[in-house]
């Protein structure tokens, strides 16, 4: 298995944490989540296919709910 490493920028406003969500972009399979520390800016996607394209997707989280959802893809390496 291998691993994909996530970046971003801080959302804007008093975030409580994020969630970053990740699926395999031509598999049609239901998304994973994972949640991150509001302090965070990067994280380390664990246990996915090789050579696969990922749609990774990260929504910060506030008091009021959730913001806004901001998607990229990513390919995860050849090798595991």
């Amino acid at each position: 298995m291998t691993t994909l490493n996530v970046k971003w920028e801080p959302a804007d406003g008093k975030v409580k944490e994020y969630k970053v969500f990740y699926v395999p972009a031509a598999d049609g399979a239901a998304e994973a989540m994972e949640t991150v520390a509001a302090t965070a800016t990067t994280t380390v996607l664990n246990g996915l296919l090789p050579d696969t394209l990922y749609t990774v997707s990260l929504v910060p989280v506030y008091e009021v709910g959730d913001g806004q959802k901001q998607s990229e893809n990513g390919k995860t390496s050849k090798t595991g």
